[in-house]
Order: C-alpha cells, then sequence, then structure tokens
C-alpha cells in the first residue's frame, strides 16, 4: 500500500437511514477501507429468504428496510445535511455497483486484470451478493471534488475498464452508479451468507482532470458511452415498468395530460434547458447551468432523465415533478427528513398553481366526463316525437273567433304553393347527424376542488354534477302538472351495482322521485372514481337541493308530450262527440260547448291560467258512462281526478289537482248557499296562491286543468246567476251505455286536433292576447241562458218570497193606513185610489200576518228563518239588522233608501225611489 494514497483524505456523507439527514466529513481512505471490514449481520433471515423477498412488491419493500438499517454513505460532500441534488458541493470518489458481471468478469476486476486497477479503489460484496451471481460495490477515490456532470462523464468512462471489450464493460455496472448523488448502504449481511471485502491500494488516486483531458467530449452526454437499456425509460430508472403519469388521478395526471415534457419546457423552463443535439430517435435537451450538455433526454414526451449532476431534477421526472423542483424545490430545504412525498412544501405549491392553469382544468373536467357506452341505448328509451302533420282539413276556428276567413290577408305560406313543382321539392330531407359538442363536458372546470383536484363536498359542487352529468340529469325532470320531481329513466352508473331503482313503467308520463331515489344518486356519487362515481358523499340536504334544480331544468308536460307523438289524421271530430256518443242535443250550444272544453285544456297545457270560466255538466239517468266519458278524454284516467268539494279549502282544492288535467266536479245537489260563492269565486280564478305542507313559501299554481261535471238531477243550480255551469242533457243510461269500445281510440285523434286548432287560432290572435274561450254564436249563448235557467232548483224561501212580495207591494187605502199610523192624516191623497205600502217589516211580523198562506204552512222549518231569507232574496229591501224601529225591538227589514221610521210610505215615494235608482 501507498502511504499517501492510504493516508489520502475525502469528503464523506454518512447517514443513518435512507431518508435521514447526512453528516458531511473529511476521512482518510484507511478509515473508508475499515468501515467495511465488518458487515451488520442480520440474525433475523437466511439468504435464501432474502432473495424469495424480490419476487413481490411488499418483499422488495422490507428488503429495502433491512438495506438500509446499517446505514449509507456518499462519497462526497453536501450543504445543510442534505442529500439533494442542489445541496452537493461535489464528489470525492466514484461509486461503481458491479450487479452485472459474471463471475469470471469479477475475478478478472478483482485480481487486477482489469484497466481499473490502474487507480486505487476499495470494494465488498453487497447484500444481494452469491458466488454465482456476484454484487460487489467499488469505490474509488479522486484526488479533488467534482461536480456532477464530471463525477456522471467519469463513471461513465471508468466503466469501460471493467473489461477487455468496450460495450461488455458498459452493461456490468447497475444504472444507480451514474446518479451523481446515489447512496450506497454499508455492508449488511444475512446470517448464513459470505461477505468479501479488499483494497486496490498500490495504485495511485484517480485525478478527474487528468482522466477528463484524455476524453475531450466528455461534456456531450451523447458521446459518452450508455448502456443499450438507456434507450427506454423503464430501463433508465432501473424499474421494470414505468407508470404512465398521464393515468395517475388528481393534479399529477391532469397536468402531465395537460402538459408534455417538451411544451413544458418551452412554457415554464425555457431558461433551465435549451433544446440539445439528438442523435438518432433521441430528443435531448441541455442542463443550462451545468457543465456538461445534451444529457437530458426525453422519453414519449411523458419521461424526462437528466444525466447533468448539478440539474436539481437529476434522474428520471415526469413532467408535473420537473416543473415542481425547478419553481417550487427550494421550498422543501427546511422540511423534516420524514415528510412525505405528497406534504413537501413544493408538492402544495405546484398543486396549488396547476390547480389554477385552465389546461390543467379541462383535464380535471376530461377525467370526469364518463364513456359514452353508457349512453348507447339512451335514444332508444326517449319516445319519438314526430314531426307536426299539414292539417288535410282545418279545424273550424273562425266560428269561435267570429271572424270571416274572408277577410284575412294573403299569408306568406300562400307563396309556398307557386313552387311546389320545383325539382327536387319532394325528395325526403337527410338526416342530419349529430354532431359531438367538444365543450359539452366542461362544465366539470367549475367543479370546487380540492388541492388533488378531487371534488369537495358542498353544494354547488353537487348542484353543478346532478345538473350536468349525462348519466343523471336527463332522468330528472319537474313534471309540470304536478309540480315535482319525477324519475324519466333510471341513474346510468352500469359499474356501480348498489344502484338499485323502481323501474319507469311510462316513459313519457316518469313517477314520482322518492327517498328511494335520493338514496341511490347518494350511493352512485358516492362510488370511487374508477366505477364512475365521483368518491364524494354528499348530504341528503345537498342532494335534494341538486336534485330541485337539476329537475327545474328539465320541466316537461305528460300530457303535451302524450299528444305531441299523436299525428291528427285530418278528420274533424272534436264538437261531435257528445252528440254521438252521450246522446246529447245536435245545437250549436252543445257544439260550442265542446269545442271549447277541448281548446281551453290545450290552452291551458300552453299557457297555465287562461282564463276559461265555463264548467259543462253532463245531466241524465245514472250508468249511462257520463264519468267515463270524462275519464276517457284523460287519457284513460291517466291525467283525471276529481275536485275534493271544499271549495273554501284552497290548499285542498289545489291538492285535489296536482297531477290532473281533466278534472269532475262533485254533485251540485244539496250544495249549501253559503258555498256558491266560493264555487263560483273557484272557477273564476285562474291560480291559486298556496303554501303546500311539505313547502316553505307560497307559490302560485296556475290552473292547468279543466273541468266537467255530472247529474242525475234535472234541477241543480242554486244561484240565480249561473253562467259558469251549463247543462248538458244526454240520453244515454244503464240500459244504453257509451260505446267506449268506439270511443276509446278516438281520443288521441281527439287532442291531435284539438293541438293544431290552438295553434292555428294563436295565429290569428298571437300572444299575448288571450283567446275567447267563451260562448260566440246568438244560438250558443240563449240556449246556455235558457238550459241554465231551467236547471236551477228551486229553493223552499222562493215560494215564500212570491207571497211575501205581494203582501208587502199590496197597496192600502188612507183609512186603512190611517188606522195604524196616525200620521197618515199629513198625507193628501184621493180617498177613491191606493196611496200608501208598507215601509218596515219583521219576519214576526211576517208570519203573524200570512198565517194562513197554503204556502208557508207547508214549510215545516223554522218560518222566522225562512220568511228572513226569502225578505233577503227581495230586490228593494235591505236588512237593517236588530235594532228598534217603530218602538220595538227586533230584526227589522225596509225599503231601501226609506229608514225615515215611518211604518207606511206613499207609493209615489216608492216609485220616486226606484226611478233614482235606475237613474244612479
Amino acid at each position: 500500500m501507498r502511504e499517501e494514497v492510504v493516508n489520502h483524505e475525502i469528503w464523506v456523507s454518512v447517514g443513518k437511514t435512507n431518508r435521514g439527514k447526512s453528516k458531511s466529513q473529511k476521512m482518510s481512505i484507511r478509515r473508508l477501507a475499515r468501515m467495511f471490514d465488518e458487515p451488520s449481520v442480520d440474525n433475523s433471515i437466511t439468504y435464501a429468504e432474502y432473495v424469495k423477498l424480490g419476487e413481490s412488491k411488499e418483499g422488495k419493500a422490507i428488503q429495502g428496510n433491512k438495506k438500509a438499517a446499517a446505514g449509507f454513505i456518499v462519497a462526497g460532500k453536501f450543504k445543510n445535511g442534505s442529500r439533494k441534488i442542489g445541496d452537493m458541493q461535489g464528489r470525492s470518489g466514484i461509486q461503481i455497483d458491479i450487479d452485472y458481471a459474471t463471475p469470471e468478469q469479477a475475478e478478472f476486476i478483482l485480481n487486477g486484470s482489469a484497466k481499473i486497477n490502474q487507480w486505487a479503489y476499495v470494494w465488498h460484496t453487497t447484500r444481494a451478493h452469491c458466488q454465482n451471481k456476484p454484487r460487489i460495490r467499488i469505490i474509488v477515490p479522486l484526488t479533488k471534488l467534482v461536480k456532477g456532470d464530471e463525477a456522471n462523464a467519469i463513471t461513465r468512462l471508468l466503466a469501460l475498464t471493467l473489461a477487455e471489450d468496450a460495450k461488455e464493460a458498459i452493461e456490468i455496472p447497475d444504472l444507480v452508479s451514474f446518479r451523481p448523488n446515489q447512496i450506497m448502504y454499508l455492508p449488511s449481511i444475512s446470517k448464513d451468507q459470505d461477505y468479501l471485502h479488499g483494497v486496490n491500494l498500490d495504485a495511485p488516486i484517480l485525478d478527474p482532470d487528468e482522466f477528463l483531458a484524455a476524453y475531450p467530449d466528455w461534456g456531450d452526454y451523447t458521446k459518452l458511452p450508455r448502456q443499450e437499456s438507456e434507450d427506454s425509460a423503464e430501463n433508465t430508472t432501473g424499474k421494470s415498468k414505468m407508470e404512465d403519469p398521464t393515468e395517475k388521478p388528481g393534479i399529477i395526471g391532469a397536468f402531465c395530460r395537460a402538459y408534455g415534457a417538451e411544451e413544458a419546457i418551452a412554457e415554464f423552463l425555457s431558461d433551465v434547458y435549451v433544446p440539445g443535439q439528438s442523435s438518432g430517435t433521441d430528443i435531448r435537451y441541455s442542463y443550462n447551468l451545468g457543465q456538461a450538455y445534451n444529457g437530458v433526454v426525453i422519453y414519449d414526451d411523458m419521461f424526462i432523465h437528466s444525466h447533468h449532476g448539478t440539474d436539481p431534477a437529476d434522474g428520471q421526472n415526469n413532467v408535473f415533478d420537473l416543473v415542481r423542483i425547478h419553481e417550487y424545490g427550494h421550498l422543501d430545504e427546511k422540511a423534516p427528513s420524514n415528510t412525505t412525498p405528497g406534504n413537501m412544501p413544493s408538492f402544495k405549491a405546484m398543486s396549488d398553481w396547476a390547480a389554477k392553469n385552465e389546461r390543467v382544468r379541462e383535464q380535471l373536467a376530461d377525467a370526469l366526463s364518463f364513456d359514452d357506452a353508457e349512453f348507447d341505448d339512451l335514444e332508444d328509451d326517449e319516445p319519438e316525437e314526430k314531426p307536426k302533420p299539414k292539417s288535410k282539413s282545418q279545424p273550424a276556428t273562425d266560428d269561435l273567433l267570429d271572424t270571416d276567413p274572408e277577410d284575412e290577408g294573403s299569408d306568406e305560406s300562400d307563396l309556398d304553393d307557386e313552387f311546389d313543382d320545383l325539382e327536387g321539392d319532394d325528395e325526403p330531407e337527410e338526416p342530419k347527424k349529430k354532431k359531438k359538442d367538444d365543450k359539452a363536458d366542461k362544465w366539470q372546470k367549475r367543479l370546487v376542488v380540492d388541492k388533488n383536484l378531487q371534488p369537495e363536498k358542498t353544494r354547488f359542487n353537487a348542484c353543478l354534477i346532478v345538473g350536468n352529468d349525462r348519466r343523471i340529469a336527463p332522468t330528472i325532470a319537474m313534471n309540470d302538472l304536478t309540480g315535482s320531481p319525477y324519475v324519466k329513466s333510471l341513474l346510468r352508473f352500469s359499474k356501480v351495482p348498489e344502484v338499485h331503482q323502481m323501474p319507469v313503467d311510462d316513459k313519457i308520463v316518469g313517477r314520482r322521485w322518492t327517498d328511494a331515489d335520493t338514496a341511490a344518486l347518494n350511493v352512485a356519487l358516492a362510488a370511487p372514481t374508477k366505477e364512475g362515481g365521483y368518491g364524494r358523499d354528499f348530504t341528503n340536504q345537498d342532494l335534494e337541493t341538486a336534485m330541485l334544480l337539476a329537475a327545474e331544468k328539465n320541466r316537461y308536460n305528460p300530457v303535451l308530450e302524450t299528444i305531441k307523438l299523436v299525428e291528427w289524421d285530418g278528420v274533424k271530430r272534436v264538437g261531435t262527440t257528445w252528440v254521438n256518443f252521450l246522446k246529447a242535443p245536435d245545437t250549436p250550444y252543445v257544439r260550442e260547448l265542446e269545442t271549447l272544453v277541448f281548446l281551453a285544456a290545450i290552452t291551458r297545457l300552453y299557457e297555465p291560467g287562461h282564463p276559461f270560466h265555463l264548467v259543462p255538466i253532463f245531466g241524465g239517468k245514472q250508468g249511462g258512462g257520463k264519468t267515463g266519458y270524462i275519464k276517457a278524454i284523460a287519457f284513460d284516467s291517466k291525467f283525471y281526478g276529481e275536485l275534493s268539494g271544499d271549495f273554501a279549502n284552497l290548499q285542498k282544492m289545489l291538492e285535489s289537482t296536482l297531477g290532473k288535467w281533466i278534472t269532475e266536479l262533485p254533485e251540485l245537489k244539496g250544495t249549501h248557499r253559503g258555498l256558491i260563492q266560493d264555487i263560483k269565486q273557484y272557477f273564476t280564478s285562474e291560480k291559486d296562491t298556496v303554501r303546500l305542507a311539505y313547502r316553505r313559501n307560497a307559490e302560485d299554481f296556475y290552473r292547468r286543468n279543466v273541468t266537467l261535471g255530472t247529474t242525475n238531477e234535472d234541477e241543480y243550480l242554486r244561484d240565480d246567476e249561473n253562467r259558469r255551469f251549463c247543462p248538458v242533457p244526454v240520453a244515454v243510461h244503464k240500459h244504453d251505455v257509451m260505446d267506449f269500445d268506439a270511443f276509446i281510440p278516438l281520443v288521441p285523434q281527439l287532442w291531435a286536433e284539438a293541438m293544431v286548432m290552438y295553434h292555428e287560432i294563436r295565429k290569428k290572435i298571437p300572444l299575448p292576447r288571450q283567446l275567447p274561450l267563451n260562448f260566440q254564436s246568438p244560438e250558443a249563448k240563449r240556449e246556455a241562458e235558457e238550459r241554465q235557467t231551467a236547471a236551477r232548483e228551486v229553493m223552499i224561501h222562493e215560494p215564500v218570497a212570491e207571497v211575501v212580495q205581494d203582501y208587502l207591494e199590496k197597496p192600502l187605502s188612507v183609512e186603512a193606513v190611517a188606522a195604524g199610523d196616525p200620521d197618515v192624516d199629513d198625507f193628501e191623497g184621493d180617498a177613491d185610489s191606493p196611496q200608501f205600502v208598507r215601509n218596515y217589516v219583521t219576519a214576526t211580523m211576517l208570519r203573524t200576518e200570512l198565517a194562513g198562506s197554503p204556502i208557508l204552512q207547508d214549510v215545516k222549518m223554522a218560518k222566522d228563518k225562512v220568511l228572513g231569507q226569502a225578505m233577503r232574496s227581495l230586490e228593494g229591501w235591505e236588512s237593517l239588522g236588530q235594532c228598534r224601529r217603530l218602538g220595538k225591538k227586533g230584526r227589522w227589514f225596509c225599503r231601501a233608501g226609506m229608514d225615515n221610521n215611518r211604518e207606511f210610505v206613499p207609493v209615489e215615494a216608492v216609485q220616486e225611489v226606484d226611478v233614482d235608482d235606475l237613474l244612479s
């Protein structure tokens, strides 16, 4: 041994674990060699058991921990106790791991035959060594510290001296030998393993300047020797299989998909790397701040391997990490050594910055866009809407509008007739191909995400997902008739079998959204992303909010959708079915009223709340099919319902109409007179303002239904003004029932015709003008009044009122009046003609005076009550209530405007009041 060699000092950094801090210190070659004299013996495992651990991923991790237990050294100097490439101040020795030498090659090296023996070195076997598969580490000390680029070049060139053949020699070292800051574990062996070590200290210390001087192009990495496997990114790292960074979840994968390696360098690191000279298929860059050049190799535009020993990103990195290290790597200087990669300050800073990058957010959106295979059968589930037909025969709308067709101006559509014979006009149009909207799924960019670009559990995110995800949004819709969310189709999460929902039997109407559907939606969203979910467990309140808003975007009217599927055949039927099927009288009144009902029903589908105050009442014997007809026109009861009958309770009335389009009025016979005003008000109103039991706020519900009634009575109207109720006598009965088999198939055609009718009228009377949904012809108006009068039910007080009227209007002579009123003498009159009538009266007085009347005797109930009702029904009289008049206390009535405390008044005075009333 040369004394100057063994006493030569080099910088060595020593650490306890592979992740721990290292301590740099000067050490003599003698002392360095002694560190390899005695290995650490692991008595817990045999060599065979240790080797077997390498067959699994978990086993390899155990192997690594066992090797690291002995500690590590690096032949170099680092600042701040860090082993990062940026903190490396220089390498003091070259470390070569001989992992791929045959026993013969290993013997050739260690017996002094290899050219490497012209320089001093120390060596020892490593943990995986055995006689048949030698594993040897050689440490070649240097005369001075060298930078990373120099260390890399020396290592590669020195590797050529391991065998006589250069190509054979370069393949002997493990690739990790070429990393400037690569650690080497101190010797350790299994309990039954052999250990060898030695030195070659008779040779001089390698002088890096002298050594590199022999290779003038050492700075060009393309001129340096390299192993065949280094042409592959996988082999460059020493890994058998590289994970595609673009497939990583979260921010790393999104960034790597947004930017390729070359584009990222040009965009963010153009001052760090400059394009190099590529050879063959290599794409190379040079580290702008280093000594060498062409040392950065791009693989598949996603991996960047830097061979520059002074590059902080030395070794292989994906695009995300390359930018992270150069832009934010300095933030990690004070991070504890046991900090996990995901918690490093540089990772957090890079993630925050990348999350704001528009292109990265677009990649997040793409990552949350799901395979179109989920939607392959979507169109099959949707009913096909047929085009609007050209009517073969125009419905008679002009009668309803009270206009003359001849008075209408020419229409632009008339010009189309001039070109009917043009060539190609009859050729069918080719269906337009749907273009996929590239921005269709970019709503995902608006999601509020966490540091890993995963959606946060916020109400906003829930609404954004439910309202836009094509597997969810189209399945929820707001039913216009019910004002509540409905399920139109099932959620499309084929990879999540836990998403169970009841089937939707009626694809047009759908079914009500239930708590079970909310639960299914919650499970779908909480499913892992690999199963098509979002991995987020939203609250039920957030999901209900999201579901309501999504449904509101998809409002639909099931009746309209049902009718739009029907093409009218051009045969006019509206206005004839009451006559043909219910056997109603064939009069203008009946035909016009039927047409109005059908037109109003369509109008209220398009224009909820449109005024329509008429209520047809089918009157006839029981069992003929009156109610059946009403149910049939509601598409076989699908949109039929009965009104609650509690007209004073708007909430109950509204709840009885939700989801109903054709409603039936309860029997009017026996309706309390006090309820008449409520009934009249209900059918006059166009909307109801109600807070439903399950809602927080009051809402306006515009009328979407039309109402018809049935009765078995001849007299059932109890109000004098019955313009709303339109009696329609029908002749069907239980022995002559309506022909439903013939009628029901015609119902779709009736509504298709009514829809065409509506659109034609709206062309003549455009919005916002209201349609005249009332009787137009004089004949219809006259018959309506006659039938309303005939159907009015005679109340018990009405015949009594006639008797009272005669009594009160009977003229009294002066003598008769004078007998009961001393003030009569003040009036001058002709004794031969009656001049006075009664001015005050009470029910008690009438009961006494009219006790002999047969009509009053027939009244079995409280006579004073009936007489009071009679008085209130008389015109020209008013109730004074409980008061004192004529010296008596009672419930007095007096002639209107004549409350002068006189029991009798002249006839002339009464007539003068009547004239004044007429003029006022």
